[in-house]
């Protein structure tokens, strides 16, 4: 029932050509840079299927989804894994998270991880990002921005293999880095630098031909 459901979401995810599971390689060593410890609450707020969350459960426990698509809100919770709400740029969490790993959207990468690091991720909390080549390699001024802010706030960028994608369930050749932050006390001058809006807009998430948009998984959580 789960792989049924794993390959219909592959072929009828809206926008499919932003939805890439990582292979589990990959899952693996960003599990790993995360440094997740005993207990600690841990974030996935790109969840797809549930890749990264497979890894993440063999170091806690104490793990919550975000996911827009409503059938991977399905397969996440047959696979036992709680979501918590759909848009993560909209998720305000009453409680900040020790780790946040993810794989976002490449169009709307920089704004995620701004959103997880000032909105969702605790003091001497980390964030590991899975993001496409552009964030570090483009000479357009809106990547020269977020390379300063993420310089500023002492980010460390892991250039990957350039065939990782080619052993994934969906290959592409688009070539990644991985993105490690230690959330640092605020500053004012950080702010000068900080990305408030995704390239391209990132109204392509929220086109209500494609989406069903619930703001709580009510059904999924019970809540």
């Amino acid at each position: 029932m789960q792989q049924y459901l794993e390959v219909e979401a592959l072929l009828t995810a809206p926008h499919s050509n932003y939805f890439y599971p990582i292979p589990n390689w990959v899952a693996e060593i960003m599990v790993k840079k995360a440094n997740i410890q005993p207990n600690m609450s841990v974030l996935e707020p790109s969840a797809g299927t549930g890749i990264l969350c497979e890894y993440i459960r063999k170091f806690s426990s104490n793990l919550h989804c975000v996911e827009q698509f409503y059938l991977n809100q399905l397969i996440l919770t047959l696979k036992g894994y709680l979501v918590v709400w759909d848009d993560f740029l909209t998720y305000y969490p009453r409680k900040l998270y020790s780790r946040i790993i993810a794989n976002p959207p490449f169009p709307a990468q920089e704004l995620h991880i701004t959103h997880a690091y000032y909105h969702c991720l605790a003091p001497n909390g980390r964030l590991v990002f899975l993001m496409s080549n552009a964030a570090f390699e483009s000479k357009q001024g809106y990547y020269q921005k977020f390379r300063k802010w993420f310089e500023l706030v002492g980010g460390i960028s892991i250039q990957m293999p350039e065939e990782l994608y080619v052993t994934a369930s969906k290959p592409s050749d688009v070539k990644c880095y991985l993105a490690i932050i230690d959330k640092l006390p605020p500053h004012p001058f950080h702010e000068i630098y900080r990305i408030t809006e995704a390239r391209p807009h990132r109204g392509y998430l929220h086109d209500s031909n494609y989406f069903t948009r619930r703001r709580r998984v009510c059904y999924l959580i019970g809540n």
